[in-house]
Protein backbone atom coordinates (compact mmCIF):
# COMPACT_ATOMS: atom_id res chain seq x y z
CA UNK A 1 0.00 0.00 0.00
CA UNK A 2 2.99 2.35 0.10
CA UNK A 3 2.97 2.98 -3.64
CA UNK A 4 3.63 6.70 -4.06
CA UNK A 5 1.22 6.92 -6.97
CA UNK A 6 -1.61 6.05 -4.61
CA UNK A 7 -3.24 7.95 -1.78
CA UNK A 8 -1.55 7.99 1.61
CA UNK A 9 -4.07 6.66 4.13
CA UNK A 10 -3.78 7.81 7.75
CA UNK A 11 -5.85 6.66 10.72
CA UNK A 12 -6.24 9.18 13.53
CA UNK A 13 -6.78 7.12 16.66
CA UNK A 14 -6.52 6.90 20.44
CA UNK A 15 -8.20 4.55 22.88
CA UNK A 16 -9.14 7.56 25.02
CA UNK A 17 -11.90 9.95 24.02
CA UNK A 18 -11.89 13.75 24.15
CA UNK A 19 -8.29 14.08 23.00
CA UNK A 20 -8.84 16.09 19.80
CA UNK A 21 -9.16 13.38 17.14
CA UNK A 22 -11.74 15.31 15.15
CA UNK A 23 -9.94 18.63 15.54
CA UNK A 24 -6.71 17.11 14.27
CA UNK A 25 -8.36 15.18 11.44
CA UNK A 26 -10.30 18.03 9.87
CA UNK A 27 -7.54 20.60 10.30
CA UNK A 28 -4.95 18.36 8.66
CA UNK A 29 -7.47 17.88 5.85
CA UNK A 30 -7.92 21.64 5.53
CA UNK A 31 -4.19 22.33 5.44
CA UNK A 32 -3.58 19.62 2.86
CA UNK A 33 -6.42 20.98 0.74
CA UNK A 34 -4.95 24.47 0.90
CA UNK A 35 -1.72 23.01 -0.47
CA UNK A 36 -3.64 21.75 -3.49
CA UNK A 37 -3.92 18.14 -2.28
CA UNK A 38 -7.16 16.21 -2.69
CA UNK A 39 -8.38 14.76 0.61
CA UNK A 40 -11.10 12.30 1.56
CA UNK A 41 -12.17 12.23 5.22
CA UNK A 42 -13.84 9.02 6.40
CA UNK A 43 -15.71 9.25 9.69
CA UNK A 44 -15.55 5.85 11.39
CA UNK A 45 -16.53 7.12 14.84
CA UNK A 46 -20.18 6.40 15.75
CA UNK A 47 -20.26 9.84 17.41
CA UNK A 48 -19.62 11.26 13.88
CA UNK A 49 -18.10 14.57 15.09
CA UNK A 50 -16.00 15.02 11.94
CA UNK A 51 -19.17 14.67 9.91
CA UNK A 52 -20.99 17.30 11.93
CA UNK A 53 -18.09 19.75 11.76
CA UNK A 54 -17.45 19.35 8.04
CA UNK A 55 -21.11 19.52 7.02
CA UNK A 56 -21.50 22.68 9.09
CA UNK A 57 -18.44 24.06 7.31
CA UNK A 58 -19.98 23.12 3.96
CA UNK A 59 -23.30 24.81 4.79
CA UNK A 60 -21.56 27.89 6.18
CA UNK A 61 -19.50 28.29 3.02
CA UNK A 62 -22.65 28.13 0.93
CA UNK A 63 -24.09 31.12 2.78
CA UNK A 64 -23.43 34.60 1.31
CA UNK A 65 -21.31 35.81 4.23
CA UNK A 66 -19.35 32.60 4.86
CA UNK A 67 -17.76 32.08 8.26
CA UNK A 68 -14.18 33.33 8.02
CA UNK A 69 -13.61 35.87 10.75
CA UNK A 70 -11.08 38.61 9.98
CA UNK A 71 -12.16 41.11 12.63
CA UNK A 72 -14.47 41.38 15.61
CA UNK A 73 -17.52 42.51 13.60
CA UNK A 74 -17.33 39.62 11.11
CA UNK A 75 -16.78 37.25 14.02
CA UNK A 76 -19.97 38.52 15.67
CA UNK A 77 -21.85 38.14 12.38
CA UNK A 78 -20.75 34.54 11.88
CA UNK A 79 -21.62 33.75 15.50
CA UNK A 80 -25.16 35.08 15.03
CA UNK A 81 -25.55 32.85 11.97
CA UNK A 82 -24.44 29.74 13.84
CA UNK A 83 -27.89 28.48 14.97
CA UNK A 84 -29.14 28.58 11.37
CA UNK A 85 -26.02 26.86 10.10
CA UNK A 86 -26.34 24.10 12.71
CA UNK A 87 -30.02 23.52 11.87
CA UNK A 88 -29.40 23.45 8.12
CA UNK A 89 -26.47 21.06 8.51
CA UNK A 90 -28.58 18.78 10.73
CA UNK A 91 -31.31 18.76 8.07
CA UNK A 92 -28.70 18.00 5.41
CA UNK A 93 -27.34 15.07 7.41
CA UNK A 94 -30.82 13.71 8.16
CA UNK A 95 -31.45 13.31 4.44
CA UNK A 96 -28.15 11.45 4.03
CA UNK A 97 -28.91 9.18 6.97
CA UNK A 98 -32.45 8.46 5.80
CA UNK A 99 -31.10 7.48 2.38
CA UNK A 100 -28.41 5.31 4.01
CA UNK A 101 -25.68 7.45 2.42
CA UNK A 102 -23.21 7.02 5.27
CA UNK A 103 -20.23 4.79 6.00
CA UNK A 104 -22.58 2.42 7.81
CA UNK A 105 -23.96 1.18 4.50
CA UNK A 106 -20.65 -0.60 3.84
CA UNK A 107 -21.14 -2.76 6.92
CA UNK A 108 -24.71 -3.82 6.17
CA UNK A 109 -25.87 -6.88 4.29
CA UNK A 110 -27.75 -4.70 1.83
CA UNK A 111 -26.33 -3.87 -1.57
CA UNK A 112 -23.51 -1.37 -1.09
CA UNK A 113 -24.02 2.06 -2.57
CA UNK A 114 -21.65 3.36 -5.22
CA UNK A 115 -18.84 5.61 -4.06
CA UNK A 116 -20.43 8.63 -5.74
CA UNK A 117 -23.51 8.13 -3.56
CA UNK A 118 -21.46 8.04 -0.35
CA UNK A 119 -18.89 10.76 -1.00
CA UNK A 120 -20.02 14.27 -0.12
CA UNK A 121 -18.07 17.26 -1.50
CA UNK A 122 -17.38 19.72 1.33
CA UNK A 123 -15.20 22.44 -0.20
CA UNK A 124 -12.58 22.39 -2.92
CA UNK A 125 -10.21 19.43 -2.40
CA UNK A 126 -12.08 18.05 0.63
CA UNK A 127 -14.65 15.25 0.40
CA UNK A 128 -16.37 13.33 3.19
CA UNK A 129 -17.84 9.90 3.73
CA UNK A 130 -20.20 10.64 6.65
CA UNK A 131 -20.24 8.73 9.90
CA UNK A 132 -23.29 7.19 11.50
CA UNK A 133 -24.44 6.46 15.04
CA UNK A 134 -25.62 3.05 13.77
CA UNK A 135 -21.97 2.02 13.35
CA UNK A 136 -22.33 0.98 16.97
CA UNK A 137 -24.08 -2.17 15.74
CA UNK A 138 -21.50 -3.06 13.07
CA UNK A 139 -19.86 -5.62 15.38
CA UNK A 140 -22.88 -7.88 15.51
CA UNK A 141 -22.87 -11.27 13.78
CA UNK A 142 -19.84 -12.77 12.06
CA UNK A 143 -17.23 -10.00 12.24
CA UNK A 144 -14.20 -11.54 10.47
CA UNK A 145 -15.41 -10.87 6.90
CA UNK A 146 -15.88 -7.19 7.79
CA UNK A 147 -12.28 -6.55 8.84
CA UNK A 148 -11.31 -5.49 5.32
CA UNK A 149 -14.48 -3.66 4.32
CA UNK A 150 -12.77 -0.28 3.92
CA UNK A 151 -9.82 -1.71 2.02
CA UNK A 152 -12.14 -3.57 -0.33
CA UNK A 153 -14.19 -0.42 -0.86
CA UNK A 154 -11.00 1.48 -1.78
CA UNK A 155 -10.19 -1.17 -4.38
CA UNK A 156 -13.69 -1.42 -5.83
CA UNK A 157 -14.10 2.35 -6.14
CA UNK A 158 -10.46 2.96 -7.15
CA UNK A 159 -10.29 5.60 -4.41
CA UNK A 160 -6.55 5.28 -3.86
CA UNK A 161 -6.06 6.71 -7.33
CA UNK A 162 -8.65 9.45 -6.83
CA UNK A 163 -7.11 11.23 -3.82
CA UNK A 164 -3.72 12.30 -2.53
CA UNK A 165 -4.69 11.63 1.09
CA UNK A 166 -7.39 9.71 2.92
CA UNK A 167 -7.85 10.52 6.62
CA UNK A 168 -9.85 8.16 8.85
CA UNK A 169 -11.28 9.48 12.13
CA UNK A 170 -11.61 6.44 14.41
CA UNK A 171 -13.68 5.61 17.46
CA UNK A 172 -11.91 5.71 20.86
CA UNK A 173 -13.22 2.20 21.49
CA UNK A 174 -11.33 -0.70 19.90
CA UNK A 175 -13.83 -2.83 18.01
CA UNK A 176 -13.05 -5.96 15.95
CA UNK A 177 -14.81 -4.55 12.90
CA UNK A 178 -14.50 -0.78 12.79
CA UNK A 179 -10.99 -0.35 14.14
CA UNK A 180 -9.44 -3.24 12.24
CA UNK A 181 -11.19 -2.28 9.03
CA UNK A 182 -9.73 1.24 9.31
CA UNK A 183 -6.23 0.10 10.24
CA UNK A 184 -6.01 -2.59 7.56
CA UNK A 185 -6.80 0.12 5.01
CA UNK A 186 -4.22 2.58 6.40
CA UNK A 187 -0.52 3.16 5.78
CA UNK A 188 0.03 5.11 8.99
CA UNK A 189 -1.58 6.00 12.29
CA UNK A 190 -1.45 9.26 14.22
CA UNK A 191 -2.23 9.53 17.94
CA UNK A 192 -3.59 12.81 19.33
CA UNK A 193 -3.47 13.12 23.11
CA UNK A 194 -3.91 15.61 25.90
CA UNK A 195 -0.96 15.94 28.25
CA UNK A 196 -2.78 14.56 31.27
CA UNK A 197 -1.52 12.06 33.85
CA UNK A 198 -3.66 9.25 32.42
CA UNK A 199 -2.71 9.99 28.80
CA UNK A 200 -0.37 7.01 28.60
CA UNK A 201 -3.18 4.56 29.38
CA UNK A 202 -5.01 5.00 26.07
CA UNK A 203 -1.77 4.97 24.08
CA UNK A 204 -0.49 1.90 25.92
CA UNK A 205 -3.74 0.04 25.25
CA UNK A 206 -3.61 0.98 21.57
CA UNK A 207 0.02 -0.12 21.31
CA UNK A 208 -0.80 -3.50 22.89
CA UNK A 209 -3.68 -4.09 20.48
CA UNK A 210 -1.57 -3.09 17.49
CA UNK A 211 1.22 -5.44 18.54
CA UNK A 212 -1.27 -8.28 18.90
CA UNK A 213 -2.53 -7.92 15.33
CA UNK A 214 0.85 -7.03 13.83
CA UNK A 215 2.26 -10.28 15.27
CA UNK A 216 -0.34 -12.57 13.74
CA UNK A 217 0.77 -15.25 11.27
CA UNK A 218 -2.31 -14.69 9.13
CA UNK A 219 -4.22 -11.53 8.22
CA UNK A 220 -1.31 -9.58 9.67
CA UNK A 221 -1.82 -5.85 10.30
CA UNK A 222 0.74 -3.74 8.46
CA UNK A 223 0.78 -0.11 9.55
CA UNK A 224 3.44 2.35 10.74
CA UNK A 225 3.27 5.13 13.37
CA UNK A 226 3.62 8.79 12.47
CA UNK A 227 3.74 9.85 16.10
CA UNK A 228 1.90 11.19 19.12
CA UNK A 229 0.50 14.73 18.83
CA UNK A 230 0.13 16.79 22.04
CA UNK A 231 -3.26 18.52 21.85
CA UNK A 232 -4.83 21.51 23.63
CA UNK A 233 -1.66 22.32 25.56
CA UNK A 234 -1.47 25.13 28.13
CA UNK A 235 2.27 25.07 28.99
CA UNK A 236 1.78 24.30 32.66
CA UNK A 237 4.49 22.40 34.53
CA UNK A 238 2.41 19.22 34.89
CA UNK A 239 2.13 18.94 31.10
CA UNK A 240 5.90 18.98 30.75
CA UNK A 241 6.12 16.04 33.16
CA UNK A 242 3.57 14.08 31.12
CA UNK A 243 5.32 14.97 27.87
CA UNK A 244 8.61 13.71 29.28
CA UNK A 245 6.93 10.45 30.31
CA UNK A 246 5.37 9.92 26.87
CA UNK A 247 8.63 10.70 25.11
CA UNK A 248 10.54 8.12 27.19
CA UNK A 249 7.90 5.38 27.12
CA UNK A 250 6.90 5.55 23.48
CA UNK A 251 10.22 6.03 21.68
CA UNK A 252 9.14 3.53 19.04
CA UNK A 253 6.11 5.68 18.20
CA UNK A 254 7.65 9.12 18.70
CA UNK A 255 6.19 12.37 19.99
CA UNK A 256 5.76 15.48 17.85
CA UNK A 257 7.88 18.40 19.03
CA UNK A 258 5.15 20.83 17.98
CA UNK A 259 1.85 20.83 19.86
CA UNK A 260 -1.61 22.30 19.29
CA UNK A 261 -2.40 24.90 22.00
CA UNK A 262 -5.66 25.17 23.88
CA UNK A 263 -7.94 27.94 22.62
CA UNK A 264 -11.08 28.54 24.74
CA UNK A 265 -13.33 29.64 21.87
CA UNK A 266 -12.27 26.84 19.53
CA UNK A 267 -15.13 24.40 19.08
CA UNK A 268 -17.82 26.89 20.06
CA UNK A 269 -17.04 29.70 17.60
CA UNK A 270 -15.04 27.71 15.05
CA UNK A 271 -13.62 24.24 14.42
CA UNK A 272 -11.45 24.67 11.34
CA UNK A 273 -8.58 26.97 12.12
CA UNK A 274 -8.81 28.42 8.60
CA UNK A 275 -12.02 30.09 9.69
CA UNK A 276 -9.98 32.51 11.81
CA UNK A 277 -6.79 32.61 9.74
CA UNK A 278 -7.05 36.38 9.31
CA UNK A 279 -7.91 37.12 12.92
CA UNK A 280 -4.94 38.44 14.92
CA UNK A 281 -6.49 37.06 18.11
CA UNK A 282 -5.76 33.56 16.84
CA UNK A 283 -2.32 34.11 15.33
CA UNK A 284 -0.65 31.92 17.97
CA UNK A 285 -3.04 29.05 17.25
CA UNK A 286 -2.54 29.21 13.50
CA UNK A 287 1.23 29.60 13.83
CA UNK A 288 1.36 26.54 16.09
CA UNK A 289 -0.65 24.45 13.67
CA UNK A 290 1.50 25.62 10.75
CA UNK A 291 4.61 24.42 12.64
CA UNK A 292 2.94 21.10 13.44
CA UNK A 293 1.90 20.68 9.81
CA UNK A 294 5.47 21.20 8.58
CA UNK A 295 6.65 18.54 11.02
CA UNK A 296 3.81 16.27 9.90
CA UNK A 297 4.79 16.65 6.24
CA UNK A 298 8.45 16.03 7.03
CA UNK A 299 7.58 12.80 8.87
CA UNK A 300 5.48 11.64 5.93
CA UNK A 301 8.21 12.48 3.44
CA UNK A 302 10.73 10.56 5.55
CA UNK A 303 8.45 7.50 5.80
CA UNK A 304 7.68 7.50 2.09
CA UNK A 305 11.32 7.78 0.98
Amino acid sequence: MNNKSKATVISIINMKGGVGKTTLTINIASHLANKGKSVLVIDMDPQFNSTQSLIQYKIANQSPAGTTATDDSSSDTSESQQPTIVKNSADFYTVLSDENKTINSLFQQKQVLKSEDLIIPIVENIDLIPGDLNLTFANQGDTDPKNHVIQEFFDQANLLNEYNYILIDNSPTWTPVLTLSSLHASNFYLIPTKLEFYSALGIRLLKDQLYKYQSRKYDKLEIAPLGIVPMFTTNIKAENLVLDTLTKEFKDIGVFSNSIPSTPSAGSKFTLYDEVSGHTRYDALNNSFDKFFIEFQNKLDHENN
